[in-house]
């Protein structure tokens, strides 16, 4: 039956000069140079002696952007593996409570590829899912692997930021569509970091790269959900929206020896 199928196709572009897609298998790190240098699935827990449930310049339960307040609670233990960051709003009103894991006590990269397999929320930026790299030192460069901002989960963008010479901050990055909603399922989004480029890829396929002001300083991990709205970051949920959770199954980091 292939033989068949093979032929027809051959048929069809001599008479029509159809070309065919090029198709290209996922990108393997191992295939290409990387080794495993760390990997979690929170198979054990969630070890808080490692990971930190806000950034490090709010501390624990403190308000981001007057709505948000990160919660150690809002981040749980997900079925059948993994974990959720969960977004709820709080009984006394006022704000949303959600769930966020920062690696900035214990892991910091310099280059490779760094994937997260995770399950996005619907709606896209209601919830505004995001898995970002941050400079410890402070706010820039930052790189974004992964923010769902428009009003659907079809939609996510990659960025990275920095700042020129006269300390203006400036970002670059693109926006893009995918065939089906994302948030039926995991997916892996991940970067691929070296010193003259940024690849970004969902699934191993490549979306998007940039070969400009690529960071040369360590970056740590940072995973969240959080209100969106317009403007950003300051819708409050209703009771009909919340909860909802954002998924991380596993985090790896490849780099090359």
């Amino acid at each position: 039956m292939k033989k068949i199928i093979d032929q027809i196709a051959s048929f069809l572009r001599a008479i029509f000069r159809i070309p065919l897609p090029r198709v290209f298998p996922p990108f393997d790190p191992t295939a290409n140079g990387y080794k495993l240098m760390f990997r979690e699935d929170f198979a054990l827990g969630i070890d808080w002696n490692k990971w930190d449930p806000s950034e490090p310049w709010s501390g624990i339960e403190s308000t981001y952007k007057g709505i948000v307040r990160w919660m150690q609670q809002n981040v749980q233990m997900a079925f059948p593996a993994g974990i959720k960051l969960v977004a709820t709003r709080s009984t006394e009103g006022g704000n949303d409570l959600c769930g966020l894991i920062s690696s900035h006590k214990f892991l910091e990269v310099l280059y490779g590829y760094i994937s997260v397999r995770a399950k996005i929320p619907p709606k896209g930026f209601l919830y505004f899912p995001a898995i970002w790299m941050y400079n410890i030192q402070g706010w820039l460069p930052e790189i974004d692997i992964m923010e769902a901002m428009d009003k659907t989960s079809e939609h996510v963008s990659f960025t990275h930021h920095w700042l020129d010479s006269n300390g203006n901050h400036l970002s670059e990055g693109n926006n893009w569509k995918s065939p089906i909603d994302l948030s039926l399922d995991y997916h892996n989004y991940s970067v691929e970091w070296t010193p003259g480029k940024l690849t970004w890829y969902i699934d191993g396929i490549a979306r998007y790269s940039t070969t400009n002001n690529i960071p040369g300083v360590p970056l740590f991990l940072i995973c969240n959900i959080q209100a969106g709205g317009n403007p950003a970051y300051s819708h409050l949920y209703t009771s009909d929206e919340v909860p909802m959770s954002f998924y991380i199954e596993k985090i790896e980091v490849y780099q090359k020896p």
